[in-house]
């Protein structure tokens, strides 16, 4: 890098990190005249330079990342001045009652921000609030005779601070998950046989994909399994000579229920059963063997273990909830292919699981249904 461009990148940083410094934020306490540039004025007496808007934010919390709209609020303690002939501490508290003001309105416009329907939104609503600040602070500043009138200055305070403490500045929301969840997975993992099975086949390399379907407690699992790397172990017939060696491809297919016997917030535990089939099908460089295949339908059963890794909640748009979870799905098939063998294809898959629930914003302050 040249020299011209580190020079460049390091004016850059100053006065980035020096305009952090110049601001001052409500919370930080109240205003003093430290806060202000001195110098003598001719128009007036002071001037609080404030700026107020809002952003998009995301941020992180443990294992919880939040997306959402952040107002902000604060001022700049370079552009604010005090005419120095002038400062008197009627003069700073009408400077505060200003600042509390913004600090209202601020508060009231992140409550707007809460579940509206599309980012896009976000600017009429701004500018809305942000002309009621304006005409807020005009009708203190004429009433008050531009911070002459102290009766008007403390009654102002005390209207502006219980108006405070009734809208709580809430970073964000609690919210509700609502009933109805829907989810992705895939992994990889291996698979065995059972009983003669297991004399027929070697074990498999399996690849599961899936989706859930779910309503409160209760999941619909849709899954399937492509499993290869198993081989003919001993030969045999039907209807076609399996020679031993052939390299012999699996597939599993079901539809079950199942039900969270645990979810808390690092893990999910449902036993699952229902309805699948299988097929077995010859893979050699003949083309005429791929249409070999063995077919049988039956019940399924097993658990899905999933771990949760990451949570995201959206706040903006209809709002969404998503966990991203190791899953560990153990799942049994019987199959009984009468005259040939029977029993069970037992296999194990870790993949990775996305699940996610549409959400409200919860309007009872009075319960907190998730905690980030």
């Amino acid at each position: 890098m040249k020299m011209k461009q580190l020079l460049f990148l390091f004016l850059i940083v100053y006065l980035q990190v020096n305009a952090q410094d110049n601001r001052k934020y409500w919370h930080e306490g109240k205003l003093s005249w430290s806060d202000f540039r001195e110098f003598k004025s001719q128009s007036q007496a002071s001037e609080l330079k404030y700026f107020f808007g809002y952003e998009s934010a995301k941020e992180r919390f443990n294992d919880t990342t939040i997306i959402g709209i952040r107002s902000y609020c604060y001022i700049d303690k370079v552009l604010s001045w005090v005419d120095t002939e002038q400062k008197s501490d009627l003069l700073l508290r009408y400077n505060q009652v200003i600042f509390d003001i913004v600090e209202l309105y601020k508060r009231k416009l992140q409550s707007d921000f809460y579940g509206i329907p599309s980012f896009y939104y976000s600017d009429n609503i701004f500018q809305g609030v942000y002309f009621n600040c304006a005409s807020e602070i005009e009708k203190f500043s004429n009433q008050s005779n531009n911070g002459t009138n102290e009766y008007v200055i403390q009654s102002w305070e005390e209207r502006i601070s219980e108006s405070l403490d009734l809208v709580k500045l809430q970073k964000y929301p609690s919210i509700v998950r609502r009933k109805f969840g829907y989810g992705l997975h895939c992994g990889f993992g291996a698979g065995l046989f059972t009983g003669d099975l297991g004399t027929y086949f070697t074990p498999t390399i399996n690849f599961i994909f899936g989706f859930d379907f779910a309503f409160k407690n209760w999941t619909t699992f849709l899954n399937g399994t492509l499993a290869g790397g198993s081989k003919v172990k001993k030969e045999f017939y039907s209807d076609y000579v399996w020679e031993k060696n052939q390299n012999v491809k699996f597939a599993i297919g079901d539809l079950s229920l199942g039900y969270a016997l645990i979810d808390n917030k690092k893990f999910k535990i449902s036993p699952f059963a229902g309805y699948g089939f299988t097929e077995f099908s010859l893979s050699n460089e003949n083309k005429e063997d791929e249409s070999v295949l063995l077919h049988h339908s039956s019940w399924i059963f097993g658990v899905n273990s999933d771990y949760k890794l990451r949570k995201r909640i959206n706040l903006t748009g209809l709002g969404e909830y998503v966990e991203t979870s190791i899953r560990s799905r153990l799942y049994v098939v019987p199959i009984n292919h009468v005259g040939l063998f029977s029993g069970y294809s037992i296999n194990l898959t870790v993949g990775i699981n996305g699940f996610g629930n549409l959400i409200r914003i919860n309007s009872s302050k009075k319960v907190q249904k998730f905690t980030y």
